[in-house]
């Protein structure tokens, strides 16, 4: 799994920080699954044009963005033991804690950016601090 931030629009304002983008067959596959509650201010990316949240405990916020990292479709707090969402033109979905989205303007059309942080491992539950601070401690 890769770490990095995820901003949106043309100011890049800061989305997800941390965000984990997955690599490899089962990351994507697992997705959420089986793992700590992913705290707010963070996002974990799946390549992929849809997902389900069987087997979830609590909803999330879901981003289904295209190729170009263009937004397709939000949806706030998806509720947990659903199928979908799909997207056709799809080919990633952020998903982040329920009530992420609430202080982002995030709609169809935006454009989203991910930006890798090599050799920065940050954990899922860790609190969120100053980027500099991660990678010096690195």
């Amino acid at each position: 799994m890769k770490t990095g931030v995820l901003t949106v629009g043309e100011q890049a304002d800061v989305l997800a920080d941390p965000a984990w983008f997955t690599t490899g067959i089962w990351e994507p596959a697992r997705g959420l699954l089986f793992r700590a509650r992913i705290r707010p201010g963070a996002a974990l990316i799946i390549r992929t044009s849809g997902v389900h949240t069987w087997g979830m405990t609590y909803p999330l916020d879901l981003i289904l963005v295209d190729r170009h990292w263009s937004v397709l479709s939000v949806y706030e707090s998806w509720a947990p033991w659903r199928i979908g969402p799909q997207h056709r033109r799809a080919r990633y979905v952020v998903e982040m804690a329920p009530e992420s989205l609430a202080s982002h303007e995030v709609a169809p059309g935006m454009h989203l950016q991910w930006e890798e942080l090599r050799g920065v491992e940050v954990a899922w539950t860790a609190p969120l601090g100053d980027r500099a601070e991660r990678q010096d401690a690195t």
